[in-house]
């Protein structure tokens, strides 16, 4: 005991070594000279002393090991014996036969301590009235935190089955302390270290096995006649799910073999989310995520079965048409039955992958979705303001992939009424783009070109109403200022809203051909493009507007002007030099340039000359970029998880 309270007070009255072997000598000796139960407060002392001096001294082997792992097991309490110190942790999963009997329970005493501390911090933050203590008290709380998550990294890196039972526990018990260990097991997983991809693949299985049993469980309740009750576990074991997709870099051979853990996974979440109730968000959600992750990253040759197993999943069907149904209901339904934006959103990116997916492997559609094109040309052209960013680009993203299958697609039957298409078809334009028509084009575009709008170039600029008429002025800067997205705060959205500018356009051009020049040659596009040419080099050479120069040149040649629009790229490239443009940067430029050379006349041998060079060294710059390119990761935004390969700048 005198060398417990000293060694708590910092004093080392003698060599770690020494204390060491003299505590295990002692616990020994007293279990072979007598029968009596050593007291808890002395084992207490013990445990302390062997796990703060085990470092420095050798391990416990054979008939030492046997001894401590009795004394243990004599108290009938362990959190008796528990002390709150990173020592004790690392000393009891340093032995696997302690870990085996103590491990659960000094982890969960780990959590336990460490919740009862949060709440102390936050009573008395509570209590504080000053601003100034109450920032410090945050701050000192922050990184008391940071060091708990620090000293489970660590144990986790030395003995990875750690995280098995740090699962078991996040599974099996009941909150708040299930959610810290999700909180610990979320930051392990997204540190991107060298051990994560192990941890994955071990985590899966044993993610399929929590799920599986979930199933049963369900099942046997009768579930499978019905929506199902909300089990304890199921949102912790979706959600580490998701985890595991955004912490693990994508690898061609996990997603290439469906036959494995994956395939299943994905048919045991796909069955649980199409019995969940509707109102169930904290588990529909991640569901869903993980469903629209797995058909972004899955390669093609294995998509086939995936999409054909979730399309003949009635239930997940039926669970999509409530989800998008409750938001489309005119007139716009109360706010208490509108689904969740985040639940919105990951319906809409869930039903794109598989409209593109079903297009490519003509796969059997047993029961389709109604959408209203109405409400999500009238959401984009008139409600951009009230709708948050996340849930416009889903929008768009499912425009794009019904744009792509020109409107026609098994997984979606679009409903359409007077707003977009006229009381009826009266104009051949209109009967040709059906069931989008001539007006929900016009809108959808207008829409569009309203994402790349900024404030500023519209104040500074107002020269420009002596060249357009008042009244056109009046139109472009309403619907530009009404959608107003500055492209370095909705990098998101700007894509989107390029990936699906070149969907209409192609739709335009396949459909009714002279409809795309006409979108193209409006005079708010020149508008728009000045604005953007004169709005800075850095905003000059984003991704997003080289692609969209290149489709206005795509889809009329006149549309832009070699000076000084395309001159003043030129320069500006120059300028600023080829190197410091990213992959993306430098594929968007190559295909601006390679479109210039086919469509644009170059006044002389010196401009041809220029833009040769250029694409000369692009081309070495970008091949050699592509083979060191990382394959593409799932990004978090809020609760909703994207697939970036998805967000990438359509090229064709």
């Amino acid at each position: 005991m005198i060398l417990y309270l000293a060694r708590k007070q910092g004093d080392r009255l003698l060599p770690d070594q020494t204390v060491f072997s003299s505590v295990v000598a002692l616990l020994q000796s007293v279990q072979e000279e007598s029968n009596c139960v050593i007291p808890c407060s002395v084992l207490r002392s013990a445990l302390y002393l062997m796990a703060v001096t085990q470092e420095r001294s050798l391990n416990l082997v054979g008939a030492h090991l046997n001894c401590i792992i009795k004394a243990l097991s004599s108290c009938q309490n362990f959190s008796s014996l528990y002390s709150h110190h990173p020592a004790l942790l690392h000393f009891i999963w340093r032995y696997p036969e302690l870990a085996e009997k103590f491990g659960a329970l000094v982890l969960e005493l780990w959590f336990t301590k460490k919740s009862q501390t949060d709440a102390m911090k936050n009573t008395a933050d509570v209590q504080e009235t000053d601003e100034t203590i109450e920032s410090q008290t945050h701050q000192q709380q922050d990184e008391e935190l940071d060091l708990q998550t620090l000293e489970m990294l660590s144990l986790m890196e030395k003995y990875p089955h750690v995280m098995l039972t740090l699962l078991d526990m996040a599974v099996s018990r009941e909150s708040p302390l299930a959610e810290h260990v999700l909180d610990v097991l979320k930051v392990i997983l997204l540190r991107q270290r060298e051990f994560v991809t192990d941890l994955c693949t071990s985590l899966r299985p044993a993610l399929l096995q929590a799920l599986q049993r979930i199933s049963v469980d369900n099942m046997a309740n009768g579930l499978g006649q019905g929506h199902a009750a909300p089990a304890t576990s199921l949102p912790v074991v979706l959600k580490l799910l998701c985890l595991t997709q955004a912490s693990d870099p994508p690898s061609p051979y996990i997603y290439s073999n469906m036959e494995r853990v994956h395939f299943k996974l994905l048919y045991h979440v796909s069955s649980i989310g199409g019995m969940l109730k509707p109102t169930n968000t904290e588990s529909l959600l991640p569901a869903l995520n993980f469903l629209q992750c797995c058909l972004s990253l899955s390669p093609a040759h294995s998509s086939d079965r995936a999409v054909s197993m979730l399309l003949s999943n009635s239930g997940l069907m039926d669970q999509l048409q409530t989800i998008i149904s409750s938001s489309s209901v005119p007139p716009s339904p109360p706010p208490s039955a509108c689904p969740p934006s985040a639940l919105l959103c990951c319906s809409h990116l869930l039903l794109s992958s598989l409209i593109a997916l079903q297009h490519i492997h003509s796969t059997q559609v047993q029961k389709s979705i109604i959408w209203s094109l109405d409400i999500a040309v009238h959401r984009l052209f008139c409600q951009k303001r009230n709708t948050d960013n996340l849930l416009l680009v889903s929008y768009l993203r499912m425009l794009q992939a019904l744009l792509d299958v020109d409107m026609a697609s098994s997984v979606v039957c679009l409903s359409t009424g007077p707003g977009v298409v006229g009381p009826r078809l009266l104009e051949a334009e209109d009967g040709a783009l059906y069931p989008l028509g001539s007006t929900g084009a016009q809108c959808l575009l207008t829409a569009l070109w309203s994402s790349y709008a900024e404030v500023e170039p519209f104040a500074r600029d107002c020269r420009f109403s002596k060249i357009f008429c008042p009244f056109l002025y009046f139109w472009v800067v309403k619907h530009c200022l009404s959608g107003c997205l500055p492209s370095q705060k909705h990098e998101l959205l700007l894509r989107t809203s390029v990936n699906c500018l070149s969907s209409l356009l192609g739709f335009l051009k396949r459909k009714y051909p002279a409809s795309a020049e006409h979108a193209v040659c409006q005079p708010w596009s020149r508008f728009l493009l000045y604005c953007k040419l004169n709005s800075g080099e850095k905003g000059l050479l984003h991704p997003a507007l080289l692609r969209l120069i290149t489709l206005l040149l795509q889809y009329s040649s006149t549309a832009v002007l070699w000076e000084p629009d395309l001159l003043h790229v030129i320069d500006t490239v120059e300028r600023s030099g080829m190197k410091e443009l990213n992959h993306e940067a430098a594929r968007a430029l190559e295909l601006l340039l390679t479109q210039i050379q086919r469509s644009v006349p170059l006044p002389t041998e010196g401009h041809k000359l220029r833009v040769r060079k250029m694409m000369e060294s692009l081309g070495a710059q970008t091949s050699s970029e592509s083979c060191n390119a990382r394959l593409s990761n799932v990004l978090r935004v809020g609760d909703v998880s994207l697939c970036m390969s998805e967000f990438s700048l359509k090229t064709g």
